[in-house]
């Protein structure tokens, strides 16, 4: 069910590089679309926290570890191999994910539900765990460095 599997630098480095994409694109929609690159749930998270390091443990390393391993691990691949295949897995999967999402409004969850997909697809095509967790942790990093630095301003 994990997929706890190693896979390649190379295949690491290529997944790593669609996340990053993907997330200056959710970037440039959200400056496009008049919205906040960051949301004031962040902003508020990150002001409040005490100590800081532990909100960064959080959303970095915690968050990503556990929402993959339940999300992509236990639930996807239990559903991938069930009538629904691996299409409905991803989708249901990517919906159980953006909807845990809900201090956030529709186009970020929105966000979120694609990321989903993106997740479930590495997945997918890598067969490892360890590659949607790299991935979220990716994503998780950025959307905190950007948080930091918008609360620093």
């Amino acid at each position: 069910y994990l997929g706890l599997k190693g896979v390649s630098r190379r295949t690491v480095l290529v997944w790593l590089a669609i996340i990053s994409a993907f997330y200056l694109l959710s970037d440039l929609l959200a400056v496009t679309f008049d919205r906040p690159v960051v949301h004031d749930f962040m902003r508020d998270a990150y002001t409040t926290a005490d100590p800081l390091w532990l909100l960064w443990l959080a959303i970095v390393v915690a968050a990503p570890a556990f929402e993959e391993i339940f999300y992509r691990g236990f639930f996807y691949y239990g559903l991938a191999g069930s009538r629904l295949g691996v299409t409905g897995a991803t989708i249901i999967s990517a919906l159980a994910f953006a909807s845990i999402h809900i201090q956030y409004e529709l186009f970020e969850i929105t966000v979120v539900f694609a990321m989903g997909i993106l997740l479930a697809v590495a997945r997918q095509r890598t067969g490892s765990i360890l590659v949607p967790i790299g991935m979220h942790a990716m994503n998780n990093l950025v959307a905190t460095v950007e948080t930091a630095m918008a609360v620093v301003r």
